[in-house]
């Protein structure tokens, strides 16, 4: 496997380099924003380590450079730092988990730590108080929450009376749905859930076959944050038992998709049948470690 290494600090690189090399890799180092962007869209890499702080221009701007280019290959992130630097504020967020488990902590820690605000956030639920996107809702840093229930988080209901924070109640198989349709290219699915109810409120109903549909547009957002279990150099993902929920369905349908994983592995660890998420669907991947 060729890896493209852009890293400007000589010491920092060479450990790096040293550590691949010995896995077996083959590790081409590249030290300025520049240089790497001539690299990656010259050369065939199966996956760029890169760093953000790098001169002439910076990892994001390289990334974005080489992406509009139609590069495709994988970004390893070392930094969450780095990867929540990209999210701005006012930003749509999909947050995988459910009740947080299988929820990105780090992600989610490091969002509070910058201070992101006026977040919406599509998400099967708001967890609890402290915990998960609980702790974004303590923090004051979500607008708008588009989810299934808020039932076990009080702060939530609290803003939502106080005004602070609009809420979308969504039945829960229809929330996934939509967002499945937003991963597909869909402009939306129809279903009966909801015909007859407060769910109807503004909607389209359609009748097919005789029976009444609601039709329910697709959601996308401009972040996918995810966790995985497994992870490899190259971005394919699988998830351990129940913490997958919604994260390989979420990891479809956002403009970028950022990756925590509990363990980075080499290619060939993580079986073809055990694939959830596909590499082609990760744009940053950043360690737990």
């Amino acid at each position: 496997m060729r890896v493209l290494l852009v890293e400007d600090d000589k010491t920092v690189s060479s450990f790096i380099r040293r550590g691949l090399v010995q896995e077996g890799f083959s590790v081409e180092v590249s030290r300025d924003g520049r240089d790497a962007f001539h690299q990656a869209l010259h050369y065939p890499y199966d996956v760029i380590v890169l760093d953000i702080l790098i001169p002439f221009m910076d990892g994001f701007e390289v990334l974005a450079q080489i992406r509009n280019q139609g590069c495709r290959v994988p970004v390893l992130i070392l930094s969450a730092k780095d990867a929540v630097a990209m999210i701005p504020d006012g930003a749509t967020l999909m947050i995988g988990g459910f009740m947080g488990v299988g929820t990105p902590e780090r992600l989610i820690d490091e969002l509070v730590r910058q201070g992101k605000r006026n977040l919406t956030v599509i998400a099967n639920d708001n967890a609890l108080p402290g915990r998960g996107i609980g702790k974004l809702v303590d923090a004051g840093m979500v607008s708008r929450t588009i989810a299934s229930h808020i039932g076990l988080n009080p702060e939530t209901q609290r803003q939502m009376h106080a005004g602070a924070i609009k809420v979308d109640l969504v039945p829960q198989g229809t929330l996934i749905e939509r967002i499945r349709a937003g991963g597909c290219g869909l402009g939306g699915v129809l279903t009966p859930t909801g015909v007859g109810t407060v769910v109807e409120e503004g909607k389209q109903r359609v009748e097919v076959a005789g029976k009444s549909y609601l039709v329910e547009t697709a959601l996308r957002a401009d972040f996918a944050l995810i966790n995985a279990f497994l992870a490899d150099y190259l971005g394919n993902l699988s998830y351990a038992l129940t913490a997958r929920n919604f994260n390989p369905t979420m990891a479809m349908a956002a403009d970028t998709t950022i990756v925590t994983a509990d363990n980075i592995v080499p290619v060939g660890v993580i079986a073809p049948d055990h694939v959830m998420t596909p590499a082609p669907l990760v744009d940053y991947l950043v360690t737990n470690g």
